[in-house]
């Protein structure tokens, strides 16, 4: 039962952060302040889907193999992790590439959509 819970909360982990990531580069006509907002609530809601998968990851049981790893080792927290670095990454990248010829120079590149 606890190999099952595993792979549901990783798939949940999984479309939790992909949900994010439509949030954040695919949402036509918005601003990116906007796109800010939904996508840190969308993230929100990934973090506590891969925290309660990385507790059942680490779960002291004896027919858990992953006991007594450390919390963050956990493959739903890394995936969040390396997910939500990278995202923030390409995010602040296509808001500067999109700003214009000289990016964060730009007088309206806050105002860029």
């Amino acid at each position: 039962m606890l190999d099952l819970l595993k792979a549901a909360f990783t798939a949940g982990t999984i479309v939790a952060i992909y949900r994010v990531g439509v949030a954040a580069f695919f949402t036509p006509a918005t601003r990116w302040e906007d796109r800010v907002l939904a996508s840190l609530i969308r993230l929100s809601l990934a973090f506590c889907i891969a925290l309660a998968g990385g507790v059942l990851f680490v779960w002291p049981s004896r027919r858990n193999p992953d006991r007594g790893k450390p919390f963050l080792t956990a493959l739903p927290v890394q995936m969040l992790l390396w997910a939500s670095v990278l995202m923030t990454i390409l995010f602040v990248a296509s808001l500067y590439l999109t700003c214009g010829e000289n990016g964060w120079a730009h007088p309206n590149c806050l105002n860029c959509s």
